[in-house]
């Protein structure tokens, strides 16, 4: 696959869900994992620890964060990160992912933190699915690369709906009402 913007070849970003151009730095995203809200034009102060553009406001429900629109990273202040992934997880419904196996080389990158510029901790996650994630314990904020917040959520565990539980919900509802038309 080839650049969009300069013809290049597309490295793959091994453990992410993305490519990059290395000639140009253009991202090409493989999926879109969350919707987000972006909330405002004008950017928010920080920078993207990865692409060091300006960083904008945005939302998923109503947890705002700071969203990097190049590279579609996120920085998230810790409880916000924590309460988003339980809504999200609860409200879940499709089988899990699959448990992909941990890439050992993202523990060793460098991610500066977008609000004090000290070195983020870089660790694996230790909640729902499987990638690694950075930390600031002194802003307590996270920066999630694309598709991170996604495997979070889709991540095997007891406390993330069961396979189609809403899809269940849903035509239960739907049959229910069917009985009440034919009636």
């Amino acid at each position: 696959m080839n650049c969009g913007n300069c013809g290049a070849p597309l490295n793959i970003v091994i453990g992410q869900e993305y490519t990059r151009c290395e000639y140009c730095g253009t991202f090409a995203f493989l999926e879109d994992p969350v919707p987000i809200e972006t909330l405002e034009d004008e950017p928010a102060g920080h920078h993207c620890p990865l692409c060091h553009v300006p960083l904008v406001r945005a939302q998923i429900a109503r947890w705002r964060m700071w969203y990097c629109t190049t590279c579609r990273g996120q920085l998230i202040e810790r409880g916000d990160f924590r309460a988003l992934v339980e809504y999200k997880r609860a409200r879940a419904w499709g089988p899990p992912d699959p448990i992909q196996p941990l890439d050992r080389c993202l523990l060793q990158r460098e991610v500066h933190c977008p609000v004090c510029d000290r070195k983020m901790e870089t660790h694996p996650y230790y909640g729902p699915g499987q990638f690694v994630i950075d930390s600031c314990h002194h802003c307590h904020v996270v920066w999630l690369d694309y598709g991170e917040l996604r495997k979070a959520i889709n991540g095997p565990g007891r406390d993330r709906r069961r396979d189609g539980a809403l899809a269940q919900w849903i035509e239960s509802v739907v049959r229910g009402q069917e009985k009440e038309d034919d009636d």
